[in-house]
């Protein structure tokens, strides 16, 4: 590690201890770290799935009582296990737009959480000509509500006439078993059948061109437990299942 480190710093004192490092560090400035993190990420190819993610660092408060901790809103590639990219944000919302027009996306899958399932979300991934998954929640009460009955009204119809596709997975993990179904169907051919689905092209969300109902049974021991996630997505890549967000 030495003779590595002497061929760029003058290391006659010794290597620096871990707390110089932190300190050197923490004085470079983000925006001159940015354009090194770009050049390095052109020569990686990005594919797969990016989650989009907000952290709030511990103990990055200040001193100050009226001070806040740092939070981060990062890109996170899956496959290649990296971060691609990172803002400091007050509010995600509005930031996730301008994250995801710093990276080249083109042919990816974008994943979030609830709180950034947001028209202007949505419309910035198709202009990085990407596709997304975002699950759907109580902070769009209606929305889900829609989802909810469109599921409800194609089961009864056991969907019949209905575009849909559907697929199952079970993982034995740690002594506990997970059982994962996923059932997704596409919103235009869907809309001629499903009432609901009308209603849900009224929300004005026309990017969307699937919904999917996921169903999760978890069992340890004697216990057992069930958990129903809905996910609205676009783009052909995002087959059923693949790159849903466990929850």
């Amino acid at each position: 590690m030495r003779d590595w480190l002497s061929t760029y710093v003058n290391l006659s004192g010794g290597i620096p201890s871990k707390w110089t490092l932190e300190r050197v560090v923490s004085l470079i400035p983000t925006r001159c770290l940015q354009p090194l993190l770009a050049q390095f990420l052109e020569g990686i190819k990005i594919n797969g799935t990016i989650a989009i993610d907000g952290k709030t660092l511990r103990g990055s408060r200040g001193w100050n009582d009226k001070s806040h901790p740092l939070h981060l809103l990062h890109a996170w590639s899956v496959e290649q296990g990296i971060c691609l990219g990172q803002v400091s944000v007050a509010n995600e919302i509005t930031a996730f737009p301008e994250l995801i027009s710093q990276l080249e996306l083109k042919g990816c899958i974008v994943t979030t959480d609830a709180l950034n399932t947001q028209k202007s979300s949505a419309k910035a991934v198709i202009e990085c000509k990407a596709d997304y998954i975002f699950p759907v929640k109580e902070n769009h009460s209606g929305l889900l509500e829609d989802i909810q009955l469109l599921f409800q009204e194609a089961d009864e119809l056991r969907f019949c006439g209905i575009d849909a596709a559907h697929s199952e997975t079970i993982e034995k993990i740690g002594g506990r078993t997970e059982s994962r179904s996923y059932t997704k169907t596409h919103k235009k051919p869907c809309i001629k059948r499903c009432e609901n689905c009308r209603q849900i092209a009224d929300r004005k969300w026309h990017s969307i061109n699937s919904i999917q109902c996921h169903l999760r049974s978890t069992i340890f021991g004697v216990l057992a437990s069930f958990n129903v996630g809905f996910f609205m997505s676009f783009g052909m890549t995002c087959d059923t299942g693949a790159n849903i967000p466990k929850f």
